[in-house]
């Protein structure tokens, strides 16, 4: 998460309409009575929205029993249940890290030596490809909907492509960094491990950080959603309100890549939040289109040059 960008927006929308006072589907509610449409979903936290579903209710009924202090509260393998049934059997190890827990393992070299064989994989951004025990194992964000691998490669016109690599081979990551499904204010992050990382590494793994019942019950609840929306959500739904999105953005599923300039990236921010549309404050992190909005908040977008 960039902590930066994401303060930037939250400053930028209290300017234009003040606080948001409630959040449902894929809607933000602003105390001034503004209705923003929400194409950032918290960077993927919100993929499924905002504040309803069996998430919300498993959080509350959680919070509500008061055991929400550091102990264990007994639901850690429930939840590990629910993140390998998003994934290959591979998988055998899930941890809870945040961003300062990863980046501290990273700078220790825990990620280096850890594979046993190969293991290819491309992460959004650039080309990852683990081959034996002398490679580093770097955790590859996975997104829903897509495969394992999403990669941007500029075109000489200026506008991105974006190529998704399948594992047809059976090759996964070592290490899947995945999003949990549910918005709150966290950079915790889930880390599932394959046993393609050496057995020393999986019996050495770090403990979880501290993570609230409350919210662990709401993850596990969260990944099961999720699971049931991979049938129920489909790129049917996904193209039907991508038209107006066209001019702006490389759609892949139901995710949103930019082909603005990264220079006027910001700037293009600002006029889809004066439009009422909330996109990424980060260049690097896709937009998610919001397939249940109403198709006229998507058109306003159409409004900001003209077109």
């Amino acid at each position: 998460m960039n902590q930066e960008a994401v303060c930037w927006l939250k400053i930028e929308i209290k300017k234009r309409y003040g606080n948001v006072k409630r959040a449902r589907g894929i809607y933000l509610y602003t105390e001034k009575g503004v209705r923003l449409t929400d194409c950032y979903l918290d960077g993927g936290r919100g993929i499924l929205g905002h504040g309803g579903g069996k998430a919300k209710t498993a959080f509350k009924d959680c919070f509500e029993r008061g055991a929400n202090g550091f102990y264990d509260s007994g639901l850690l393998p429930a939840f590990e249940k629910s993140v390998k049934k998003l994934l290959p059997a591979e998988y055998t190890e899930i941890r809870l890290y945040s961003e300062k827990t990863a980046a501290m393992l990273g700078e220790t070299s825990f990620f280096s030596e850890s594979t046993q064989k190969k293991a290819g994989a491309v992460s959004e951004q650039t080309s990852c490809v683990l081959e034996n025990t002398q490679k580093k194992a770097e955790p590859v964000l996975w997104r829903p909907w897509l495969d394992f691998a999403g990669k941007i490669t500029e075109q000489p016109t200026g506008y991105p492509k974006i190529e998704v690599v399948y594992n047809v081979t059976g090759d996964f990551p070592a290490i899947v960094k995945i999003v949990p499904p549910f918005t709150y204010a966290t950079d915790i992050s889930v880390y599932a491990f394959s046993n393609a990382c050496s057995e020393e590494m999986l019996q050495n793994l770090p403990e979880n950080d501290v993570v609230p019942s409350p919210l662990l019950a709401a993850y596990t609840r969260g990944f099961y959603d999720l699971l049931n929306s991979f049938s129920l959500f489909t790129e049917n739904h996904f193209k039907a309100n991508s038209k107006a999105l066209e001019p702006f953005f490389t759609r892949n599923q139901c995710y949103l890549f930019p082909k603005i300039p990264e220079t006027q990236y910001k700037d293009f921010v600002l006029k889809c939040l004066d439009a009422g549309i909330v996109i990424s404050p980060d260049y690097n992190v896709p937009s998610i289109i919001p397939w249940r909005a109403n198709p006229g908040d998507i058109k306003k977008i159409s409004n900001i040059f003209g077109e």
